[in-house]
């Protein structure tokens, strides 16, 4: 793997892991739902300047993106609408615990839907992830997270997570 494709997968993993904080910052001053739409046509319309740029528009039609579109409404929307609800009601502490299950959701979908195995392998990657978030966010959101604290906070976002690994399953 080339060194730009680690450091684009090291940035986007910084992002995502910040984006609970962001979203709670967002939350003081706009409603939920203006923060999710306002997100989505941001990253809709980054999205649609990279694809401008690598010709993609030209290449695949205007079908394939319309395709796109739908995939990243019904996608994304649903998930991080109950995520940023959820975060309403819950800490970003807990919010970013559940979001840790999110690779062993899709394992688990993907071996119930779609007949994978969880090897080895996938299994120390998905250890390899709960272990890099720990690193990254130290120690602090393990103790202050509490099981059943903000039930329908936690409720809600793990709700979010489940989205999230089926629309990727």
């Amino acid at each position: 793997m080339s060194v730009k494709a680690r450091l684009s997968l090291w940035l986007a993993c910084f992002l995502w892991a910040i984006s609970f904080i962001a979203t709670k910052v967002a939350l003081e001053e706009a409603p939920p739902l203006f923060v999710v739409g306002a997100g989505l046509v941001f990253s809709g319309f980054c999205f649609a300047v990279w694809l401008c740029r690598l010709g993609r528009f030209e290449a695949h039609g205007i079908g394939e993106v319309g395709r796109l579109l739908v995939l990243s409404l019904l996608g994304t929307g649903p998930h991080y609408g109950l995520q940023t609800i959820g975060l309403q009601y819950t800490s970003g502490s807990n919010a970013s615990m559940y979001a840790v299950t999110g690779p062993l959701c899709m394992a688990i979908l993907g071996a119930i839907w779609l007949g994978k195995r969880l090897t080895l392998r996938k299994s120390m990657g998905i250890l390899m992830a709960i272990v890099g978030v720990f690193w990254v966010m130290g120690w602090d959101p393990a103790r202050e997270f509490h099981l059943g604290v903000k039930q329908i906070g936690d409720g809600l976002v793990l709700a979010s997570i489940v989205l999230w690994a089926g629309f990727t399953v």
